[in-house]
């Protein structure tokens, strides 16, 4: 197995301007970023580098990725980009009944500051409002190329809470050059090669969903199982757009509710994408040549 395989990583969310300095808690000995909410912070491990701009959107989407190992040729020390331009996975919308919190989710947790700790490989983001809590978590597996996705909503309000989670993405699609849309649900992988020309909507036990990129992948696997929805349509000439939503919710005063899935972010390698359960290894997608292919792998 390769190691360090995540060079780059741009997680973006809009930074609130306000007059106090980034602070993480005081217990934390781990390395602390601690910038002007207006200017761009960085956070560097040995696997990847984090880092975020104040002009993009908020949501904690996954922005831009590089894979540290792969590159544009065989003549070329430029890392493969996985996800560039408009593209971006895993932004988080949350919607609740009869309360404002805005399209986008904006963190920024008490004193108007915006909480960044590096706790071994993982980074947690904190948003408020109200007696509403929200934490966005990414954990970083070592020695792989799947990140650990987490969503709590915390409700410490005296009535319940009712909300939807959905997860937006956004890829190039392109059936020529082998750019495409998948998704996995009631055991069966759909492909989509090209922009449709109306909005579909699936109704279903969705296990994963996400772009293939000819050689590689960026996907979601869902760890939750039960009935989801998903949306697709047009984005623009040359890009889809993705909307999972999970059911709605109805959270009593003082409980929580979480939603874990996986991100991976890496290449269409059988023996990596089978460990990673659902029957990922479908997402490998070899068309009416995996008859043949599969079996040559395996010698």
């Amino acid at each position: 197995m390769k190691s360090n395989y995540v060079l780059f990583l741009v997680l973006s969310f809009l930074v609130i301007i306000g007059s106090n300095f980034l602070i993480g808690p005081p217990e934390d000995k781990e390395k602390i970023v601690k910038e002007k909410p207006t200017e761009q912070f960085n956070v560097q491990e040995d696997s990847y580098e984090v880092k975020d701009d104040s002009a993009f959107n908020t949501g904690g989407r996954i922005h831009s990725v590089q894979l540290k190992t792969y590159f544009e040729d065989s003549g070329s020390l430029k890392p493969i980009k996985l996800l560039k331009g408009q593209e971006f996975i895993s932004n988080t919308i949350i919607k609740f009944k009869d309360i404002n919190f805005g399209k986008e989710i904006q963190y920024t947790p008490n004193k108007r500051n915006i909480v960044i700790t590096s706790q071994g490989d993982s980074l947690s983001m904190i948003s408020k409002v109200s007696n509403i809590r929200l934490e966005k978590t990414y954990s970083f597996v070592p020695d792989s190329y799947a990140i650990q996705q987490n969503i709590l909503v915390v409700n410490n309000s005296n009535k319940n809470l009712i909300f939807r989670v959905f997860e937006e993405a956004v890829g190039e699609i392109d059936g020529k050059e082998h750019v495409l849309f998948n998704y996995h649900a009631d055991q069966d992988m759909e492909t989509v090669t090209s922009n449709p020309s109306e909005a579909e909507k699936i109704i279903a036990d969705i296990d994963w969903y996400g772009f293939g990129k000819k050689y590689f992948l960026a996907s979601s696997i869902l760890n939750q199982d039960g009935e989801k929805t998903l949306k697709y349509k047009k984005h623009s000439k040359k890009n889809l757009r993705s909307l999972l939503s999970y059911r709605t919710i109805s959270l009593t005063p003082g409980s929580q509710y979480s939603i874990n899935s996986t991100i991976f972010l890496g290449p269409k390698d059988p023996e990596i994408l089978s460990k990673l359960g659902k029957d990922f290894e479908k997402a490998q997608d070899l068309g009416w040549f995996e008859w043949l292919a599969v079996p040559l792998e395996k010698l």
